[in-house]
C-alpha cells in the first residue's frame, strides 16, 4: 500500500487538482484555465482558507479546504469548518 503525503497545497497543484475533480465531476462544465488560475490564487492567498491536498504515488488522491469563520455566534471567536 502507498503511503500518502499530508501536505498544504501549492500554486503548482492547480493541474492535477483540477483532474482530480474532473474525475470526481465528469459532468460539471469544465472552468477556463484563466479563471481556474484567477480564483486558485485568490484561495490560496486568502487569509481565512487553508487547502490541504493528499498526494500518493505522485498524485493528489484528495483535497481538503478548511475555512476560518469569524463567528458572531461564539463571541466573535474564529472556529474552522471543512
Amino acid at each position: 500500500m502507498t503511503q500518502a503525503i499530508i501536505r498544504s497545497a501549492a500554486e503548482h497543484d492547480l493541474p492535477e487538482l483540477l483532474k482530480l475533480y474532473r474525475h470526481l465531476h465528469p459532468h460539471d462544465p469544465e472552468l477556463e484555465a484563466a479563471t481556474a488560475e484567477r480564483v486558485w490564487s485568490t484561495l490560496l492567498t486568502s487569509g481565512f482558507m487553508t487547502v490541504i491536498v493528499a498526494q500518493a504515488a505522485g498524485l493528489l488522491v484528495s483535497s481538503c479546504t478548511l475555512a476560518i469563520v469569524p463567528n458572531r455566534d461564539d463571541a466573535w471567536r474564529e472556529h474552522a469548518q471543512t
